[in-house]
């Protein structure tokens, strides 16, 4: 994959052991991949504009390390990860993000709830927020 250069999009799913990265996508979808804290992408988001990531119980390890290197993030998706707790405290400082979308997240959806989540002012400043099919922020 490292000749793939202008490859701007990428479907990953059901990959257990999922251990590469592209360093020039601008949109990533992740499904069913158990064990993505290990995935090798520290180094790949800097173009990275589109995050969905589905079914994946480890996305909490990951998100942390990669709150300090995203630069270009507009949309962030995450479903169907009910272990999901928390979201790391630099979301409130993504001035790019546009659109947090939260599905099938019970905890993380709670914690996240307008003004009364715990998490609301981590989140508070992205423009488009849609919590379980709610938008709760436009």
């Amino acid at each position: 994959m490292q000749s793939l250069t202008s490859l701007e999009r990428l479907m990953v799913q059901y990959c257990p052991k999922l251990s590469s990265s592209t360093h020039s996508l601008k949109a990533r979808l992740i499904r069913g991949c158990p064990n993505l804290s290990t995935w090798g992408m520290r180094h790949c988001f800097t173009t990275l504009e589109v995050l969905d990531v589905q079914n994946c119980p480890s996305l909490g390890k990951l998100l942390y390390p990669i709150a300090d290197m995203i630069t270009s993030f507009k949309t962030l998706k995450i479903c169907k990860c009910p272990e999901l707790q928390d979201l790391p405290e630099k979301m409130d400082g993504l001035a790019s993000l546009q659109v947090l979308s939260i599905n099938e997240c019970p905890q993380l959806s709670k914690r996240c709830e307008k003004e009364t989540g715990i998490l609301w002012p981590r989140i508070a400043c992205i423009p488009s927020i849609i919590i379980d099919g709610r938008q709760i922020q436009w």
